[in-house]
C-alpha cells in the first residue's frame, strides 16, 4: 500500500491534470469580450442616431428662436425708444398744466351743478382757450388792440360769471 504522501501526491497531479482537461472560465471570457464589442457597436449606432435626432431638434430649436427674434427686434427697439421719449418728458410741467386746467373745468362744473346755467361751460373757454390763443396768435393782432387783449378775456370772464349768478340767459 502506499503511503499518505504518496497519496497526496497523486491526488495533486490527478487535480491538475483534471484542471487543464477541464475549460478554463478565463476561456469563456474572451467569448463574452468577442460578443462585447458587437454589443458596443449595437449600442453606439443607436446612440449616434440618438444624438443626431437631438441635434436635429436643438438646430430647429434655434432656428425658431432666430426667426422669432430678428421678427421682434423692431418692435422691441420701437418700444424701448417710446418708452426712453416718455421718460424724457417734462412731467412737472404737465402735471401743473393739468392741475390749473383741471382746477378751471371743476369750477365751471360746481358752477353747473349750483345754477343749473349752460353758460358755466363758457368759462373754461375764457380762462384756459382764449389765453392760450392769445399768446399763440397774438402777434396777428392789430396793436390797437394787442396791448387790451388780457384785459378784454377778463373782461368777458367776470360777464360769463355775472350771467351765471344772475340765472340770465343770452338765448
Amino acid at each position: 500500500m502506499a503511503s499518505d504522501e504518496e497519496k497526496t501526491a497523486v491526488n495533486e497531479t490527478n487535480n491538475e491534470a483534471a484542471e487543464a482537461a477541464k475549460p478554463s472560465a478565463e476561456a469563456a471570457e474572451p467569448s463574452a469580450e468577442a460578443a462585447k464589442p458587437e454589443a458596443d457597436a449595437a449600442v453606439s449606432k443607436v446612440d449616434l442616431k440618438l444624438s443626431a435626432a437631438v441635434n436635429r431638434v436643438l438646430a430647429a430649436v434655434s432656428a425658431a428662436v432666430t426667426t422669432v427674434t430678428s421678427l421682434l427686434s423692431p418692435l422691441t427697439s420701437l418700444a424701448s425708444k417710446c418708452a426712453g421719449q416718455i421718460a424724457s418728458l417734462p412731467w412737472a410741467c404737465m402735471a401743473v398744466c393739468a392741475v390749473t386746467n383741471g382746477s378751471q373745468l371743476l369750477a365751471a362744473a360746481a358752477w353747473f351743478n349750483l345754477t343749473a346755467n349752460q353758460l358755466a361751460f363758457v368759462l373754461p373757454v375764457f380762462s384756459v382757450v382764449l389765453p392760450a390763443l392769445l399768446v399763440r396768435f397774438g402777434a396777428a393782432l392789430p396793436e390797437s388792440v394787442r396791448g387790451f387783449s388780457g384785459d378784454i378775456v377778463m373782461v368777458g370772464e367776470k360777464a360769463v360769471g355775472l350771467m351765471i349768478l344772475s340765472n340770465t340767459v343770452l338765448i
